[in-house]
């Protein structure tokens, strides 16, 4: 096994988590986007770096906005620890950036006031011509992966398509644009999968997306043309030989597995995968606890502590459509697991906290 490229919070010693570095851990969101004759908006929060709303700024494409900070109880009450959370909702705008000042790529990233940048994971992405190509399901449908708002389903797809390269080109210096077959497992409504498609498809002979949620994958039939959809059983096999892709990857997937079923799936990922081929995955780590349990959850520490997992909690969101109604939860997973356990037969090469949001980000190479 390879060294880790990038360090991660020990799971040895489970960190307080007000303690957590905001470097490691950080929470900001976009809520939406606009562009006028009047310049470029957006809606959205971010907790104060340092506790300190005067020293928290959104720049675009490196220009700096005229902020509003508001009153926000909702983040306060998901963030109490995080000093003036309750503050953290903002309208950002950018009058230099009007008309077509605003095409194109869009990057957003929080700054300190003395033009400090927290680590390129916490940008974010969007391109308005993405509204004009990613076909965006209806509400009840991206309620299966969350509920979030259609302009969200485009910039998070945008975010994750271009992380998920950014991590592949980390490791092996090339990104999608020089794969020959890539399937994303756990696809859903193909939020992230067309945009690959779009930014990095045009070599690729097979582009391919599986999911237990048939309804996800009939609407992607009918809907996202030029990618192979199928759907999966809630367990192995699937349909295809050994040794098909180049590249398969998986956004919040594992993040909801049993531990007999994650072991399943990841021993065949192993065997479609080519030699030498890239698995990238996600998980929840300790790491996540701010974010989703912020006044401490001691029974999820003391499992990742004693057993290395954790998958007692319970997620409906597909409920509706798989029969075993055991099968979904809510899964946290320890670093030394992932490294003794799921790491067999692969080389693991790169390993980032927070890569989104509070999932961490994985990298296996197939021996």
């Amino acid at each position: 096994m390879t060294g880790l490229i990038n360090s991660r919070i020990s799971n040895e010693v489970l960190h307080n988590h007000a303690s957590l570095n905001p470097q490691m851990f950080y929470g900001w969101n976009i809520n939406h986007i606009s562009r006028t004759s009047a310049g470029l908006k957006v809606l959205g929060w971010a907790l104060p770096l340092d506790g300190l709303v005067d020293n928290t700024f959104l720049y675009c494409n490196g220009v700096r906005a005229e902020m509003q900070f508001e009153t926000d109880t909702v983040v306060e009450e998901m963030f109490p620890t995080w000093p003036n959370a309750g503050a953290a909702s903002f309208r950002a705008s950018w009058p230099q950036l009007s008309g077509t000042r605003a095409e194109g790529l869009l990057v957003f990233d929080i700054r300190a006031a003395d033009g400090g940048m927290l680590p390129i994971k916490h940008r974010m992405m969007f391109d308005f011509s993405d509204e004009g190509l990613i076909v965006v399901p209806d509400a009840d449908l991206i309620s299966h992966i969350g509920a979030t708002p259609p302009q969200m389903f485009i910039q998070t797809g945008r975010t994750l398509a271009m992380q998920f390269d950014a991590a592949l080109r980390a490791v092996h210096g090339k990104g999608f644009e020089s794969q020959t077959a890539v399937l994303e497992w756990g696809c859903g409504p193909a939020r992230v999968l067309q945009h690959i498609k779009h930014l990095y498809g045009d070599a690729m002979s097979t582009i391919a997306g599986i999911d237990v949620d048939s309804v996800a994958i009939d609407w992607c039939k009918s809907r996202v043309p030029g990618v192979e959809f199928k759907t999966c059983e809630l367990n192995p096999p699937v349909d295809y030989p050994d040794a098909s892709f180049d590249v398969i990857y998986a956004y919040s997937v594992l993040t909801h597995l049993r531990k007999r079923d994650a072991e399943r799936w990841i021993e065949e990922i192993h065997r479609i995968l080519r030699p030498g081929g890239h698995f990238i995955f996600t998980t929840l780590g300790v790491s996540s606890l701010p974010w989703l349990h912020p006044s401490g959850e001691s029974s999820i520490e003391t499992a990742l502590r004693m057993n290395g997992i954790y998958d007692g909690a319970k997620n409906t969101d597909i409920d509706s459509v798989i029969s075993d109604q055991d099968y979904y939860r809510n899964t946290w997973v320890s670093d030394r697991y992932v490294q003794s356990i799921w790491g067999e037969g692969f080389d693991i090469m790169l390993s980032e906290v927070c890569f989104h949001h509070y999932q961490d980000v994985w990298v296996f190479r197939k021996r």
